[in-house]
């Protein structure tokens, strides 16, 4: 049982990948132990967070997928372990995932309104792909955590 909870808000460029990922990943046909907390028409964000963390199911791996602001533009981080929403912008918003997924953006909070969206729908296009295959696995929540140890040691960088 899987649930994959994509953070951000679709209303800045930068900020939408998580929503961006969630609607694409809703328009796959998944087994039933495949839950996507999160799309471009039904986001999680700053505002019902605390609320949308309640959509999680117990028992299920949590799979938290994010913006990120960061000097690595480009980068996507892939490891298990949870993230910690907004963090980047001076939030502190209760930590998700068991494992996590993160994608830079941008270097500064100002620059999340002008991030290019070819850049971002590639970054999205890239993390899609890898949760397509990681869901593809379909066995114990073992192998997801040895795939994600795996990649976190061989991130994708600089997709562009």
């Amino acid at each position: 049982m899987i649930d994959i909870i994509c953070i951000g808000t679709p209303y800045v460029i930068g900020d939408s990948v998580g929503p961006r990922v969630g609607t694409k990943l809703r328009h796959k046909i998944f087994e039933q132990d495949v839950k996507i907390i999160g799309t471009m028409t039904d986001p999680v964000m700053l505002s019902n967070y605390s609320y949308r963390l309640k959509e999680l199911r117990s028992g299920a791996t949590v799979i938290a997928v994010d913006s990120a602001v960061g000097p690595s533009v480009g980068n996507i981080t892939y490891g298990v372990g949870s993230l910690a929403p907004g963090s980047g912008i001076g939030h502190s918003l209760q930590s998700v995932g068991d494992i996590s997924v993160k994608c830079y953006t941008s270097e500064k909070l100002r620059d999340l309104l002008s991030c290019s969206e070819i850049n971002v729908k590639r970054w999205v296009n890239a993390i899609t792909t890898e949760l397509l295959y990681l869901i593809s696995f379909n066995e114990k929540e073992r192998i997801y955590k040895e795939y994600f140890n795996y990649i976190e040691k061989t991130p994708i960088s600089n997709i562009e």
